[in-house]
Protein backbone atom coordinates (compact mmCIF):
# COMPACT_ATOMS: atom_id res chain seq x y z
CA UNK A 1 0.00 0.00 0.00
CA UNK A 2 2.99 2.28 0.76
CA UNK A 3 4.00 1.69 -3.18
CA UNK A 4 0.80 2.32 -4.12
CA UNK A 5 0.36 5.71 -2.00
CA UNK A 6 3.69 7.04 -3.98
CA UNK A 7 3.45 5.95 -7.24
CA UNK A 8 -0.87 7.64 -6.84
CA UNK A 9 1.20 11.08 -5.30
CA UNK A 10 3.39 11.37 -8.34
CA UNK A 11 0.16 10.70 -10.59
CA UNK A 12 -2.44 13.01 -9.17
CA UNK A 13 0.68 16.21 -9.15
CA UNK A 14 1.46 19.02 -11.54
CA UNK A 15 2.55 16.98 -14.56
CA UNK A 16 4.65 19.90 -15.47
CA UNK A 17 7.62 18.24 -13.90
CA UNK A 18 7.41 14.90 -15.76
CA UNK A 19 6.54 16.64 -19.14
CA UNK A 20 10.38 16.28 -20.02
CA UNK A 21 9.83 12.65 -19.68
CA UNK A 22 7.15 12.70 -22.76
CA UNK A 23 8.06 11.85 -25.89
CA UNK A 24 7.68 15.30 -28.00
CA UNK A 25 6.36 15.59 -31.69
CA UNK A 26 9.26 16.09 -34.47
CA UNK A 27 7.02 17.67 -36.60
CA UNK A 28 5.11 21.32 -36.89
CA UNK A 29 1.46 20.59 -35.51
CA UNK A 30 -0.78 23.24 -36.47
CA UNK A 31 -4.07 22.63 -34.91
CA UNK A 32 -5.99 19.31 -33.22
CA UNK A 33 -10.09 17.64 -33.32
CA UNK A 34 -10.52 15.54 -30.32
CA UNK A 35 -13.85 13.67 -30.17
CA UNK A 36 -14.93 11.05 -27.11
CA UNK A 37 -16.09 7.86 -27.50
CA UNK A 38 -18.72 5.57 -25.04
CA UNK A 39 -20.11 2.31 -25.71
CA UNK A 40 -21.04 -1.07 -23.34
CA UNK A 41 -22.57 -4.53 -24.02
CA UNK A 42 -24.97 -5.80 -21.02
CA UNK A 43 -22.26 -7.53 -19.31
CA UNK A 44 -22.40 -6.99 -15.67
CA UNK A 45 -19.22 -5.27 -13.93
CA UNK A 46 -18.21 -6.04 -10.11
CA UNK A 47 -19.71 -4.03 -7.44
CA UNK A 48 -18.70 -0.61 -7.34
CA UNK A 49 -18.10 -0.62 -3.06
CA UNK A 50 -19.37 1.32 -0.58
CA UNK A 51 -16.55 4.03 -1.23
CA UNK A 52 -17.77 4.38 -4.53
CA UNK A 53 -21.35 4.46 -4.64
CA UNK A 54 -22.11 8.50 -5.74
CA UNK A 55 -20.89 7.31 -9.18
CA UNK A 56 -23.51 4.92 -9.45
CA UNK A 57 -21.45 3.35 -11.98
CA UNK A 58 -18.35 2.38 -13.34
CA UNK A 59 -17.95 4.11 -16.50
CA UNK A 60 -18.58 7.85 -14.46
CA UNK A 61 -15.42 6.74 -12.12
CA UNK A 62 -13.34 6.67 -15.66
CA UNK A 63 -14.56 9.49 -17.13
CA UNK A 64 -14.06 11.26 -13.75
CA UNK A 65 -10.20 9.77 -13.88
CA UNK A 66 -9.93 10.75 -17.40
CA UNK A 67 -11.04 14.37 -16.78
CA UNK A 68 -8.30 14.20 -14.19
CA UNK A 69 -5.96 13.44 -16.50
CA UNK A 70 -6.89 16.51 -18.36
CA UNK A 71 -6.50 18.75 -15.34
CA UNK A 72 -3.39 17.03 -14.72
CA UNK A 73 -1.85 18.09 -17.93
CA UNK A 74 -3.42 21.27 -18.57
CA UNK A 75 -4.80 19.58 -21.94
CA UNK A 76 -8.01 21.06 -23.26
CA UNK A 77 -10.62 19.02 -25.77
CA UNK A 78 -12.76 21.45 -26.48
CA UNK A 79 -10.45 23.80 -28.46
CA UNK A 80 -8.49 23.10 -31.56
CA UNK A 81 -5.72 24.82 -30.63
CA UNK A 82 -2.67 22.58 -30.12
CA UNK A 83 0.28 23.17 -27.14
CA UNK A 84 3.41 20.29 -28.16
CA UNK A 85 3.76 20.31 -24.49
CA UNK A 86 -0.13 20.01 -22.88
CA UNK A 87 -0.32 16.63 -25.60
CA UNK A 88 2.74 15.11 -24.33
CA UNK A 89 1.59 15.76 -20.31
CA UNK A 90 -1.40 14.50 -21.86
CA UNK A 91 0.02 11.08 -23.34
CA UNK A 92 2.37 10.82 -20.25
CA UNK A 93 -0.31 10.99 -17.85
CA UNK A 94 -2.32 8.55 -19.67
CA UNK A 95 0.39 6.02 -20.14
CA UNK A 96 1.56 6.49 -16.22
CA UNK A 97 -1.58 6.42 -14.61
CA UNK A 98 -2.01 3.81 -11.87
CA UNK A 99 -5.58 3.55 -12.02
CA UNK A 100 -4.81 1.55 -15.43
CA UNK A 101 -1.31 0.82 -15.85
CA UNK A 102 -1.24 -2.97 -14.55
CA UNK A 103 -2.93 -3.67 -18.21
CA UNK A 104 -1.84 -1.25 -20.59
CA UNK A 105 -0.37 -1.05 -24.33
CA UNK A 106 0.58 1.08 -27.07
CA UNK A 107 0.14 -0.22 -31.05
CA UNK A 108 1.60 1.65 -33.38
CA UNK A 109 0.97 1.06 -37.26
CA UNK A 110 2.03 2.53 -40.34
CA UNK A 111 -1.03 3.52 -42.84
CA UNK A 112 -1.72 4.92 -45.55
CA UNK A 113 -4.60 7.64 -46.54
CA UNK A 114 -5.60 10.37 -48.86
CA UNK A 115 -8.69 12.38 -49.65
CA UNK A 116 -10.20 9.55 -51.80
CA UNK A 117 -9.71 6.88 -48.86
CA UNK A 118 -9.55 6.61 -45.48
CA UNK A 119 -10.02 2.95 -44.87
CA UNK A 120 -6.73 1.79 -43.75
CA UNK A 121 -6.76 3.83 -40.69
CA UNK A 122 -10.08 2.50 -40.15
CA UNK A 123 -8.96 -0.87 -40.30
CA UNK A 124 -6.23 -0.55 -38.05
CA UNK A 125 -8.33 0.47 -35.20
CA UNK A 126 -10.82 -2.42 -36.23
CA UNK A 127 -7.87 -4.24 -35.47
CA UNK A 128 -6.61 -3.12 -32.68
CA UNK A 129 -10.28 -3.45 -31.09
CA UNK A 130 -10.34 -6.77 -31.94
CA UNK A 131 -6.53 -7.52 -30.27
CA UNK A 132 -8.10 -6.23 -27.07
CA UNK A 133 -11.95 -8.21 -27.24
CA UNK A 134 -13.98 -4.44 -27.55
CA UNK A 135 -17.29 -5.45 -29.10
CA UNK A 136 -17.78 -4.41 -33.24
CA UNK A 137 -20.58 -2.30 -32.80
CA UNK A 138 -18.50 -0.42 -29.77
CA UNK A 139 -15.69 -0.12 -32.09
CA UNK A 140 -18.18 1.63 -35.02
CA UNK A 141 -18.66 3.88 -32.46
CA UNK A 142 -14.85 4.67 -32.27
CA UNK A 143 -14.40 4.73 -35.95
CA UNK A 144 -17.96 7.14 -36.17
CA UNK A 145 -16.61 9.25 -33.76
CA UNK A 146 -13.10 10.24 -35.71
CA UNK A 147 -15.48 11.13 -39.10
CA UNK A 148 -17.08 13.57 -36.55
CA UNK A 149 -13.02 14.57 -35.50
CA UNK A 150 -12.46 14.49 -39.48
CA UNK A 151 -15.22 16.81 -40.06
CA UNK A 152 -14.12 19.03 -37.49
CA UNK A 153 -10.80 19.19 -38.76
CA UNK A 154 -11.82 19.51 -42.72
CA UNK A 155 -13.23 22.62 -41.49
CA UNK A 156 -11.91 25.76 -43.98
CA UNK A 157 -9.08 27.92 -42.18
CA UNK A 158 -6.64 30.25 -42.74
CA UNK A 159 -3.81 28.32 -43.95
CA UNK A 160 -3.53 26.34 -47.72
CA UNK A 161 -1.91 23.54 -45.84
CA UNK A 162 -1.86 22.44 -41.87
CA UNK A 163 -0.81 19.67 -39.75
CA UNK A 164 -3.65 18.75 -37.46
CA UNK A 165 -4.04 15.78 -34.26
CA UNK A 166 -6.96 13.36 -34.98
CA UNK A 167 -7.19 12.24 -31.07
CA UNK A 168 -10.12 10.02 -30.04
CA UNK A 169 -10.38 9.51 -26.13
CA UNK A 170 -12.76 5.92 -25.80
CA UNK A 171 -14.42 4.63 -22.81
CA UNK A 172 -15.57 0.89 -23.79
CA UNK A 173 -17.12 -1.91 -21.46
CA UNK A 174 -17.26 -5.34 -22.43
CA UNK A 175 -17.25 -8.32 -21.28
CA UNK A 176 -17.06 -7.04 -17.77
CA UNK A 177 -13.64 -5.21 -18.49
CA UNK A 178 -13.70 -1.58 -18.96
CA UNK A 179 -11.02 -0.13 -21.29
CA UNK A 180 -9.89 3.25 -21.30
CA UNK A 181 -8.01 4.21 -25.12
CA UNK A 182 -6.16 7.14 -26.64
CA UNK A 183 -5.92 6.88 -30.37
CA UNK A 184 -4.04 9.37 -32.78
CA UNK A 185 -2.54 10.13 -35.88
CA UNK A 186 -1.02 13.55 -37.25
CA UNK A 187 -2.44 14.10 -40.63
CA UNK A 188 -1.57 16.63 -43.26
CA UNK A 189 -4.03 18.72 -44.95
CA UNK A 190 -4.35 21.07 -47.95
CA UNK A 191 -6.90 23.32 -49.83
CA UNK A 192 -7.90 23.19 -53.58
CA UNK A 193 -8.83 25.89 -55.81
CA UNK A 194 -12.27 24.22 -55.90
CA UNK A 195 -13.05 24.55 -52.53
CA UNK A 196 -12.52 26.42 -49.66
CA UNK A 197 -12.59 22.66 -47.40
CA UNK A 198 -9.47 20.65 -46.60
CA UNK A 199 -8.78 17.45 -47.96
CA UNK A 200 -6.57 15.23 -46.76
CA UNK A 201 -3.00 15.07 -48.74
CA UNK A 202 -1.86 11.50 -50.12
CA UNK A 203 0.52 10.19 -46.92
CA UNK A 204 1.27 7.78 -44.88
CA UNK A 205 1.10 8.18 -41.29
CA UNK A 206 1.33 6.35 -37.96
CA UNK A 207 -2.02 5.43 -36.07
CA UNK A 208 -1.17 5.01 -32.27
CA UNK A 209 -3.58 3.01 -29.81
CA UNK A 210 -2.70 3.36 -26.81
CA UNK A 211 -5.24 1.42 -23.79
CA UNK A 212 -5.64 0.36 -20.54
CA UNK A 213 -7.86 -1.35 -18.44
CA UNK A 214 -9.42 0.17 -14.95
CA UNK A 215 -8.58 -1.78 -12.33
CA UNK A 216 -11.60 -1.87 -9.94
CA UNK A 217 -9.82 -3.38 -7.14
CA UNK A 218 -7.02 -0.62 -6.97
CA UNK A 219 -9.96 2.20 -7.44
CA UNK A 220 -11.96 0.68 -4.41
CA UNK A 221 -8.70 1.17 -2.16
CA UNK A 222 -8.60 4.34 -3.41
CA UNK A 223 -12.18 5.62 -3.51
CA UNK A 224 -11.32 8.56 -1.32
CA UNK A 225 -8.59 9.75 -3.82
CA UNK A 226 -10.99 9.81 -7.07
CA UNK A 227 -14.09 11.27 -4.72
CA UNK A 228 -11.64 14.71 -3.96
CA UNK A 229 -11.82 14.56 -7.76
CA UNK A 230 -14.05 16.74 -9.75
CA UNK A 231 -17.42 14.54 -10.94
CA UNK A 232 -17.57 14.12 -14.27
CA UNK A 233 -20.76 11.93 -15.41
CA UNK A 234 -20.06 10.06 -18.33
CA UNK A 235 -23.18 11.76 -20.58
CA UNK A 236 -21.09 15.03 -19.47
CA UNK A 237 -17.55 13.57 -20.40
CA UNK A 238 -19.12 12.73 -23.88
CA UNK A 239 -19.65 16.22 -24.83
CA UNK A 240 -16.10 17.48 -23.16
CA UNK A 241 -14.73 17.18 -26.85
CA UNK A 242 -14.79 19.75 -29.59
CA UNK A 243 -15.99 17.06 -32.31
CA UNK A 244 -18.75 16.18 -30.00
CA UNK A 245 -19.66 19.43 -29.68
CA UNK A 246 -19.88 20.31 -32.48
CA UNK A 247 -21.75 17.19 -33.64
CA UNK A 248 -24.01 18.01 -31.44
CA UNK A 249 -24.43 21.70 -31.91
CA UNK A 250 -25.29 20.77 -35.69
CA UNK A 251 -27.99 18.21 -34.90
CA UNK A 252 -30.15 20.90 -32.68
CA UNK A 253 -30.00 22.82 -35.55
CA UNK A 254 -31.57 20.53 -38.15
CA UNK A 255 -35.15 21.85 -39.21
Amino acid sequence: MLEEAYSLGMWDSDARRSAALAARATSIIDNKAVGHAYGKDDRPLPPLGPGLQAFEHWSSVASTLHTKLYKISGYDPSTTEYSEDLFARLRNSFSTSPFWNIQFSIVMQEVTVGHSSYRPAVEAIRDSCRRIEIAPEICEQITGNFGQILSLALKPDWAPQKRTLLQNATIAITKGVLHLALIYAIVGMETTSEAPEYRVSDQSTQLVFGQGVLDYDYCKRHANRILAYDHVSISDWRVMAAANLESETMCNHVP
